[in-house]
């Protein structure tokens, strides 16, 4: 097991490959204030660290045993409802995420409508 999203496991072997590509992007800010001086430069405050943000792209294929329409609708799911996402990659426990935004491609269609290939780049917001 390559890790997982919730009840989405990314794998990749014989029968089955769900990963991510190109790896992912985490992304933490530091929250920082400015308060103004008069006749002075501005002083900076520091209020400590921001909620993290995650950053994946998800490339779902019928060829390599995932229906693309079943996850792309497990994973909008999850965003519908607001639903904890816990993140682990391999055996590191990232920490708990809500699905902010999910945009999808359908890369490979059938003549009768049937999505068989399918890109989704997901943003995750740490749940705190």
């Amino acid at each position: 097991m390559i890790g997982a999203l919730n009840e989405t496991v990314f794998i990749a072997n014989s029968d089955k490959v769900l990963t991510f590509k190109n790896g992912l992007t985490r992304k933490r800010d530091t929250r920082i204030v400015e308060h103004a001086v008069i006749g002075g430069k501005p002083k900076a405050e520091f209020q400590g660290i921001g909620l993290e943000t995650i950053d994946l792209t998800i490339v779902l294929s019928a060829q390599f045993g995932v229906s693309p329409k079943d996850e792309a609708k497990r994973l909008r799911d999850y965003q519908e409802v607001g639903e904890i996402c816990p993140l682990v990659i391999g055996e590191e426990f990232l920490g708990d995420f809500l699905i902010t935004s999910i945009s999808e491609e359908f890369n490979q269609i059938f003549k009768d409508g049937a999505v068989i290939r399918s890109t989704l780049n997901i943003s995750l917001k740490e749940y705190a």
